[in-house]
């Protein structure tokens, strides 16, 4: 919160909070499923799973839970409270967390020279400018 506190993403699906002033632990949630990230969006903190579930969790209880798709391979908040996500044969997708559903969903590159259809695979997004207009993708298969 306030750029004070680190979520640290375990393998074993548990998020420790690490309170950076006064470097301590303050907190540690547990998470259902494949634990991909976790991360804050205005007052919500919100953890993801590789299976596209989110958890919205206010007071230490999981308040809300959605799907933002299957073979989550990265997802992250946006600039302006969004979030940004995308993976194995998942698109590229900006979420809406109030109506928990896509304002954006990218199209694939277009078919190779022998007319085939090329895979999605979305390794990586970050957004690293203020400007929420602004997304970088990294995918499996080094597409430009």
């Amino acid at each position: 919160k306030n750029g004070q506190e680190l979520y640290c993403t375990l393998k074993s699906d548990l998020i420790n909070v690490f309170d950076m002033t006064q470097n301590i632990y303050v907190n540690q949630y547990e998470m259902e499923g494949d634990l991909l990230t976790a991360f804050d969006v205005d007052e919500k903190f919100l953890s993801v799973s590789k299976n596209g579930q989110v958890h919205v969790w206010r007071d230490e209880e999981v308040a809300e839970k959605f799907k933002i798709g299957e073979n989550i391979e990265s997802c992250v908040k946006s600039p302006d409270g969004k979030i940004v996500s995308g993976g194995k044969e998942n698109e590229l997708k900006v979420w809406d967390l109030e109506t928990q559903k896509p304002v954006f969903t990218s199209k694939n590159v277009p078919r190779d020279e022998l007319d085939i259809r090329v895979p999605v695979w979305i390794k990586s997004v970050t957004s690293p400018t203020s400007d929420s207009n602004t997304i970088c993708v990294g995918t499996h298969y080094h597409q430009y």
